[in-house]
């Protein structure tokens, strides 16, 4: 049985939302798996390398990974395991296509553990068994204790200094013209932000996901009141017109006030994405568009 301590479950928790509170990005890292006296399995020291951050990726630096790999190899000897976990920030907990093929990087000949995360503490953990025939098992994990979670500044300042970003190019141009159309105006004390002009390469998956984030970010305002349902479908519309310009084939779904005040707290971003049938488009495992996930 595989089991970790409240400590290093809320430790790998806060790393996801200390993350995600700075940048609505995912973010990763390792940690080691020992074996007891009762021949359970302990997972132990969850840590994040060097890396850079994405609202759809989290990629670790090799030369940081290898030096892990070296320090904890001596701490421990040859017989240590190791964890792979990541976050999905808000998103569900899952692997995606991505994930598993990111898994293959992690074949040791005997076999290997990965989990993942988003901020609400939903998870995922499975061990995948390399001999005879590589296979992936979904696993139980197991705690220890509970004491409670909170985010400290020490985990604040260490995500900060050790997660770099990925540069994404801004028009300006556009950005302007949007922020002149009223998209920046104030709501009470805060302001609605801008979204990205829509890629016109389906098969970049950043197209994607760019319309995912802003389907996100328009359901985060709708929850906090800071639209109403007229202005929602106004900015569906408008947005789902820019989509039809740039000759892509995804569009934000459009909902009555009454689906969209039912599933607020429970839908995902991506479920609101349609194709232009009005069928959802597949992010989930196995879909070559698929987004999500852990890509170190």
């Amino acid at each position: 049985m595989f089991y970790i301590s409240k400590e290093n479950w809320d430790k790998i928790i806060n790393y996801a939302r200390a993350r995600e509170e700075q940048k609505g990005h995912e973010i990763g890292g390792m940690a080691v798996i020992v074996k007891d006296d009762e021949d359970d399995y302990i997972i132990e020291e969850p840590v994040i390398l060097k890396q850079t951050t994405s609202a759809a990726t989290c990629t670790m630096d090799k030369e940081a990974l290898a030096n892990y790999y070296v320090e904890m190899g001596m701490k421990y000897g040859s017989d240590v395991n190791f964890l792979w976990w990541h976050s999905h920030a808000k998103m569900k907990a899952f692997w995606s296509g991505t994930d598993t093929n990111t898994m293959e990087e992690y074949d040791n000949g005997k076999w290997s553990a990965f989990l993942v995360v988003n901020v609400r503490q939903e998870h995922k953990f499975s061990v995948k068994y390399w001999d005879p025939v590589p296979t992936l098992v979904d696993d139980e994990l197991n705690f220890l204790d509970n004491k409670e979670d909170t985010i400290d500044d020490a985990i604040m300042k260490e995500v900060e200094a050790i997660c770099g970003e990925e540069v994404q190019v801004v028009n300006n141009g556009w950005h302007k013209a949007y922020s002149q159309s009223g998209w920046n105006r104030p709501y009470g004390q805060s302001y609605m932000w801008e979204p990205e002009k829509p890629k016109q390469d389906e098969k970049d998956p950043s197209a994607l996901e760019d319309i995912i984030k802003y389907a996100e970010k328009l359901l985060d305002a709708y929850v906090e009141g800071e639209i109403k349902k007229r202005e929602w479908n106004k900015k569906v519309k408008d947005y789902n017109g820019l989509l039809e310009t740039a000759k892509l084939e995804y569009r934000i779904k459009d909902m009555t006030a009454q689906e969209l005040d039912n599933a607020m707290y429970y839908i995902f971003a991506h479920d609101l994405i349609v194709d232009l049938n009005g069928d959802p488009v597949d992010v989930h495992p196995g879909n070559a568009l698929t987004v999500w996930g852990g890509h170190s």
